[in-house]
């Protein structure tokens, strides 16, 4: 398993937003700091446990709402092509 950090790529594997694709912008308390640049802004991030997360990716971009956008668009894309 791939270790959770800035510029990780992950998905939700517990709670409300289960199956849900963000990024860690950082890390405060023991938890996780994700955005998606759209209900979760990287200003105001999701704090979430690290054991309800899945590494499934890296980013190098600067975190910014639109490359945090870009990122998680290309990510499902990606997906989708490995599902069909």
């Amino acid at each position: 398993m791939a270790e959770i950090r800035c510029g990780s790529v992950v998905r939700s594997t517990a709670g409300h937003d289960l199956g849900e694709i963000y990024v860690v912008t950082g890390s405060a308390g023991g938890r996780c700091l994700l955005a998606d640049g759209v209900r979760r802004s990287v200003e105001s991030p999701k704090s979430k446990n690290p054991k309800h997360l899945v590494c499934i990716g890296e980013t190098s971009e600067v975190l910014t709402n639109e490359t945090v956008k870009s990122v998680i668009r290309k990510v499902r894309r990606s997906l989708a092509d490995v599902e069909s």
